[in-house]
């Protein structure tokens, strides 16, 4: 995911959703797909991220049904 055009949006963003500044690609997607801000992504919230929603489960290391940052950088950073 990329801004490539300067906007401040991803091109894969339907919402038009600003980018976060600074941080990270993989931060400003979880920034962004963060809707209530609570530093976790419910199942509804990781739906925005095709990648990681189809590998939800496995990514939820401790079952609490929500990934948190650690869960969602550790499968960013593997290939599906």
């Amino acid at each position: 995911m990329r801004d490539g055009d300067a906007s401040g949006r991803l091109p894969d963003d339907p919402t038009g959703t600003p980018l976060p500044q600074g941080g990270s690609t993989v931060e400003r997607a979880f920034v962004r797909s963060d809707l209530d801000g609570d530093g976790r992504l419910t199942r509804q919230e990781a739906a925005r991220l095709p990648a990681i929603s189809t590998r939800f489960d496995a990514l939820d290391a401790d079952g609490n049904g929500q990934l948190d940052r650690s869960e969602f950088e550790a499968g960013a950073s593997t290939p599906p």
